[in-house]
Formats: C-alpha cells, sequence, structure tokens
C-alpha cells in the first residue's frame, strides 16, 4: 500500500515602488508507502510424509486405515510408506522393504541396552537411506 500526499502553500507577497509583486511559493511532498512481508507464500507449501511399518501388529492394519480416511500422512502433498519384514499392500499401491534385520524389544535389565521399547534404529537409518 502506498500513497503520496503534496502540501502547497503561499507566503511572502510583496509589492514594490515599481508595482512588481513576488510571491515566494512552497510545496512540501510527502510519501508514505507499507510492505507485507510473508514468510512463505501459502500456495508454495509442500508436505512429504513417509512412514515406516512393521508388517505384523497393529500398525499392519492402521496403516490401510489411515489410507482409506485419507488422513495423517496420507494428507500430505506426497506420501512413501516403508515396511520391515515384508510387503504390505493397501489402495493398490505396495509398500517398499526396508532391508534391516528383524528386531525385537529391549531389555533395561540386559547389559548395553537402554531401553525397554523396539530396538529399531537400524530400520530407520536403514529408512533414511
Amino acid at each position: 500500500t502506498s500513497s503520496t500526499g503534496t502540501t502547497t502553500s503561499s507566503t511572502g507577497t510583496t509589492t514594490s515602488s515599481t508595482g512588481t509583486t513576488t510571491t515566494t511559493t512552497r510545496t512540501h511532498t510527502t510519501s508514505t508507502s507499507t510492505v507485507t512481508t510473508h514468510l512463505f507464500r501459502p500456495e508454495d507449501v509442500r508436505l512429504y510424509c513417509f512412514a515406516v511399518v512393521r508388517t505384523s501388529g497393529y500398525e499392519a492394519t492402521l496403516v490401510p486405515a489411515l489410507y482409506e480416511k485419507q488422513a495423517s500422512l496420507f494428507d500430505c502433498d506426497g506420501t512413501l510408506v516403508l515396511s520391515n519384514g515384508g510387503v504390505l499392500q493397501f489402495g493398490g499401491v505396495p509398500t517398499q522393504q526396508v532391508k534391516a534385520p528383524t528386531v525385537g524389544m529391549g531389555n533395561l535389565a540386559a547389559p548395553g541396552q537402554t531401553t525397554n521399547s523396539w530396538l529399531n534404529t537400524v530400520t530407520f537409518l536403514e529408512a533414511w537411506d
């Protein structure tokens, strides 16, 4: 948004003995502008989502349900589903298999293990490759 304003004022009218009139006119121009900056244009935002799922357990039924509803990662502009332990198929789209060892659950009582959750770091490292 921009605007320009001009202010004109006349001052100092003088008449001499010879009949000459001198008028001094001063003009002052002001200009104002406003620039709106966005960090991004909403139409340029793109989101690519991916997931790594196990072919057994609850993930094997959860991902097809998300696909049917076009929810979660399936609501992104682009989607990739990777699987470990085989290939799943849903909506006519097979998953891409991640070549990683089958893993089990951790055991805090076992030497060197720091979790009692899945020991799947290698699986996700392979997914990123």
